[in-house]
């Protein structure tokens, strides 16, 4: 690109110099219209478009169970009974989609070398890592979180007792395709086999309830020991 003297006409991609300053001339200004046309909606596009690819970019593939390698589950020595329970249910689905036994610890001298690590509910562990995530959660909402310390782990907790066991049932759902489809253990449940289960790193989801109460319309009295409801129904009030 050239520069303009004096008295001299400006040819096309020429710099215009005029008091110390640069003017960047028509046929510079023309190239960055026809880019900038639709305005602002334009450039957000692109920059979102940019930060979608570098965020997929980053995300890698974790294998929680495969043909070669099983998770290990784990919760708090003393834990309520709603969290054992949670903890439980979590590796009987596992076992059973994955056709083998998942075990859950409380110590974690026992767990399976190698693998990834589940935690059910609350712990000292669970709280130095994601601690105030958990006490700023709403009523009996929970989270699905992965952390890499020390090894892959999987975080499914929630600040009430109920809410581990709602971790679990999405973690269920979400990751290994179970799904309750009326209150039955034989027929009403679908628990697919699956060899390989994985999730992405990038896992962080917060799950908070969006209504003050839930109604289950009458499936406590079909069945009196509630065992069988599924899908967050218990309590008229969340939390």
């Amino acid at each position: 690109m050239q520069s303009q003297g004096p008295g001299e006409k400006p040819g096309p991609g020429s710099v215009k110099i005029c008091d110390d300053s640069v003017v960047i001339d028509r046929e510079c200004t023309k190239m960055w219209k026809r880019f900038l046309i639709g305005g602002p909606s334009r450039v957000f596009c692109v920059a979102l478009l940019v930060l979608t690819l570098a965020a997929t970019a980053r995300a890698a593939t974790i294998t929680v169970v495969s043909p070669t390698s099983l998770p290990g589950i784990i919760r708090d020595m003393y834990a309520d009974d709603a969290t054992i329970e949670a903890a439980n249910e979590l590796a009987r689905y596992l076992s059973r989609v994955c056709g083998r036994t998942v075990s859950v610890v409380t110590d974690p001298g026992d767990l399976p070398g190698g693998g990834t690590v589940i935690h059910v509910g609350r712990s000292a562990f669970v709280d130095s890592l994601c601690g105030f995530e958990l006490d700023a959660l709403k009523a009996d909402g929970f989270i699905m979180k992965y952390v890499n310390n020390f090894g892959n782990r999987i975080i499914l907790a929630g600040n009430m007792d109920r809410a581990s066991l709602y971790a679990v049932e999405q973690f269920l759902k979400d990751y290994c395709g179970v799904r309750w489809l009326f209150p039955d253990d034989i027929y009403g449940e679908h628990v697919p086999s699956i060899p390989t289960i994985t999730i992405d790193s990038s896992l962080d989801e917060t799950h908070e309830p969006d209504y003050t109460s839930r109604h289950n319309f009458g499936m406590y009295y079909w069945y009196s020991g509630k065992g069988y409801l599924r899908g967050r129904p218990i309590g008229s009030q969340h939390g």
